[in-house]
This record gives C-alpha cells, structure tokens and sequence, in this order.
C-alpha cells in the first residue's frame, strides 16, 4: 500500500523533529526546554503503538493511560505544570503526546493490513477448512458412501462470488496490488468466512480460480442447505461486502455418484451464470439463490 510509505515518512520526520526540538534556537533566550520524562514517555508511547497490535477501541485505552501516565509525572515534578512559560511547555508536550500515538498507530495499522493481505493471499492449499479440490472429491466419496449406508441424504452446493460486489470488494481491501492477487485475495476471505460459519461436519473447497466453492453437507437435505446458504448470504454481505449465488444437488434425488454430484451442482449454476452475463445490463437482486433439482 502506498499510504504506508507515507505514514511511515511522516512518522520518522516527527520523532526526529521531537527529539530534536531543543536544537532549534528559535529565539534566543526562547529554546524550547520540555522535559526528561516527556521524553521518556515519548519514546515508549512510540514503541508501544508501533510494535503492539490493538484495534481502535484499545488504541483510545491505552492512549488515556500514556496521558494518565504524563499526569503524574506532571503532579510529582517539582517544575511548574501552568505557570507562566511553563503552561506553553506542558501543552505542547500534551499535543506531541498525541501526534505520536496518532502517527505511531497509523504505522501499525498499516503494517498490520499489509500482514493480513499478503498471509491471505498467499495460504497454501488445504488451509485448515478450507479444503483443495482433491480432497474435496475424496471427501465427497467417502460420505457418499456413508450416506448409502446408513440411507441419510446428503447435498453438495455449487457457490460462486458474484463478480460486481467481488471488484466492489477489491477496491477496499488493497487497492495497490495487481488484480490477480486481489481475487485470491477475496477469494480466500470468502472460503475462510464459509469454513467459520458453517458445521463442523460440513467440508468447504476452492474449486476453481474463478471464484468458484464446494459446500458438503453430509446427512442434510437440499432444503436445509439452501436454508443455510440464504442466513449465510446476508452475514456474507454484512462482513465481506460480497454477494454470491449457489446452487444445490443432493443425494439420492438429484444424483447417485461422487462425480454426478459435482456435475449437477456446478453445471447448472455454470449455464445461469452465463445468462445473467449476457442479461447484465438487467438490475440484479443483492444475492440471487438457486433450488435443487428434483
């Protein structure tokens, strides 16, 4: 991101400017004399906001207690806190308290969605929940037979990033990088979010490159997963700021083998997704959601 390269240039000006101020002979008989503790203070508020990660909410906390901290030391000093000259010293260490926590954090914000971007982007295949295609397919035959066994349904979800809200969605995260690894980027968001969300015996897979995932339901009906599709589109949107679209084949209704499975729920949602391309000049509902065949 190039905001960082920014953040971190103005970060590294304003301590060297700070740590530096009584240099200045502004006027003379006028130096600027703030005092050792400020100082110190200075310099741990710097490392602590710029080594520690916190979300806003704790960056408010902690920036009270760094001013709770400069309070005290104020209070036990022997030197003037608001008396004459003094009041000019004390404020303006109060504001270079202030614009170092705001610098300082806005370093380590960015720091820290650069981390998550590039760890996003580059997960191996077969991240814990999230499984390759491979395994998916051993994974589809073993329930499968399971299924037969014990004559329990099970149904297989086709689901598919809608492209509109996917390059909504790009231009938020990492505005910078190349659209490549931007999409794997979304991509990889949206299966995490769908292995988190969904039962612990379920089994989510990247299918293609294209944005394409596998649901596996094992004992749960087409209806049920599409039920579950529909309360997961809404915290899709909410979370991610992406919409998709999905279709259901179940066993025994809709197919007997692994291989008649995957067919039947990414066939279809192929041929509806190269409709609604062809029809986009069409507005289009915010999730657009698919039946199983009967």
């Amino acid at each position: 991101m190039k905001s960082i390269r920014w953040r971190v240039a103005f970060t590294i000006l304003w301590l060297s400017l700070l740590f530096n101020i009584e240099r200045f002979d502004f006027e003379k008989g006028a130096n600027v004399n703030l005092s050792s503790s400020f100082y110190m203070i200075a310099a741990a508020t710097a490392a602590l906001f710029l080594l520690v990660r916190m979300p806003q909410r704790i960056m408010y906390v902690a920036s009270a207690g760094v001013l709770a901290i400069y309070t005290v030391t104020k209070v036990i000093s022997t030197i003037p806190v608001f008396q004459g000259f003094h009041k000019y010293i004390t404020i303006t260490e109060v504001v270079a308290l202030f614009i170092t926590i705001a610098l300082t954090w806005l370093v380590n914000q960015g720091l820290r969605d650069f981390e998550d971007a590039v760890e996003a982007i580059s997960l191996p295949k077969g991240r814990v929940g999230v499984l390759d295609y491979d395994q998916m397919q051993e994974r589809i035959r073993t329930e499968l037979g399971r299924a037969r066994r014990h004559q329990h349904p099970m149904s297989l979800a086709a689901i598919e990033i809608d492209a509109s809200s996917s390059n909504a969605a790009l231009h938020r995260a990492v505005r910078d990088a190349q659209v490549a690894l931007l999409k794997r980027y979304v991509q990889v968001q949206f299966g995490v979010f769908l292995s988190k969300n969904t039962r612990e015996t379920d089994a989510v897979a990247h299918h293609d490159n294209n944005g394409h995932f596998l649901l596996l339901a094992p004992e749960t009906p087409a209806d049920q997963t599409e039920g579950l599709l529909n309360r997961l589109s809404h915290q899709v949107e909410e979370h991610l700021g992406l919409r998709f679209r999905f279709h259901v084949a179940d066993f025994p209704k809709t197919a007997l083998t692994s291989e008649e499975l995957v067919h039947k729920a990414t066939e279809k949602l192929r041929r509806e997704t190269e409709t609604s391309n062809d029809q986009r000049a069409k507005p289009e509902p915010s999730v657009a959601t698919r039946t199983a065949d009967t």
